[in-house]
């Protein structure tokens, strides 16, 4: 599953667990459908580089990160920003921008991370069949901190917290009436990450996120206001290596879970993505996330880098039923001192 926003995927699951829109309106699912996997902002991490080779986390070291392990293998201090768009068929249109800063403590040893993440959606209708024509209105807002530690010559170990995430998620009915409002806030979690160089600027990773959040919802759909705790749980292993001394190779199995009481969801997906880098300054990449396509290019100077990446169909077995098919475009600039 691509690692944009779980704000989308919470969405999802609650219109389509929801035995179509009579139940939605009638509020027979309750805030135990927001059980969908959805990371939380530790993921957004993922540079445009890591997008565009498949949306892996766990193996590819590179100047932003979603594993807190490649903390400690940071050399220079840098600074990113990342703008991100993902417009559906239906016209449901989000909007994320992303900002790292990467601090070595001691070069090669141990680092610090900071991130920031904020979406919204500009536009965006669902039609749901007993209700009509719905407002979609989406945001989330997310800190995180990562610290890495080199623990042997090959190894590096690292840990993630989030300490505010927040979202917030809007359906209306037309004339403003309010069929599901959803607010969600971070309770507890954390992040763990391993990285083990096997073979020079080449990794197996492991990313394990255990995390809880209180979920508030009013409006028609819920019958009223409700509060619940949920649970969610991911782990991501992959393995990175160079088959030639430009080709870079990564492959990377994802597998969440979440859970409320008795009800809970489940997902998981292979991510696959390859780096050829062409002379000093370029890259080119492609991958398979999820079985949907990405693709990406890069440039590099001695102090900055500028990234673009393609997605099409993000969580295309989760969202295309619901508002079609989708294109994701990134783009990410870089800089290091």
């Amino acid at each position: 599953m691509p690692q944009q926003t779980k704000i989308l995927s919470a969405l999802l699951m609650i219109m389509s667990g929801s035995a179509g829109g009579v139940c939605l309106a009638q509020g027979q699912q309750g805030l135990e459908s927001y059980a969908l996997v959805h990371p939380f902002g530790l993921s957004y991490a993922t540079t445009g580089r890591q997008f565009g080779m498949g949306g892996v986390l766990t193996c590819v070291g590179d100047l932003g990160f979603a594993n807190p392990a490649f903390a400690a293998t940071q050399e220079h201090e840098s600074l990113s920003w990342r703008l991100s768009r993902t417009k559906f068929d239906s016209g449901l249109d989000l909007v994320d921008s992303h900002v790292h800063m990467v601090m070595p403590i001691r070069p090669h040893e141990n680092g610090l991370q900071v991130t920031l993440f904020s979406l919204h959606t500009t536009s965006g209708r669902l039609t749901v069949p007993g209700v009509g024509p719905l407002a979609v209105d989406l945001s989330e807002e997310d800190i995180s901190l990562q610290y890495g530690h080199r623990l042997s010559s090959r190894l590096t170990g690292g840990l993630g917290i989030s300490p505010t995430s927040e979202i917030e998620m809007k359906l209306d009915a037309p004339g403003g009436v309010p069929v599901m409002h959803i607010a969600a806030e971070s309770d507890y979690g954390a992040r763990v990450g391993l990285a083990y160089e096997w073979m020079p600027r080449s990794y197996v990773g492991l990313v394990y996120d255990r995390y809880q959040e209180t979920v508030k919802g009013v409006g028609i759909g819920f019958g009223g206001m409700t509060r619940q705790a949920f649970h969610t749980d991911l782990l991501a292993l992959g393995v990175s290596g160079y088959a030639t001394h430009n080709l870079l190779l990564a492959a990377e199995y994802q597998r969440g879970r979440s859970r409320a009481g008795s009800v809970g969801g489940s997902l998981c997906g292979w991510h696959f993505g390859a780096e050829l880098t062409a002379g000093d300054n370029v890259a080119l990449r492609a991958g398979l996330n999820d079985e949907q396509l990405t693709l990406g290019v890069g440039y590099e100077t001695d102090r900055w880098r500028f990234d673009y990446a393609f997605v099409q169909d993000w969580n295309d077995d989760v969202a295309g039923s619901l508002f079609g098919g989708s294109d994701t475009h990134q783009l990410q600039a870089i800089y290091r001192w």
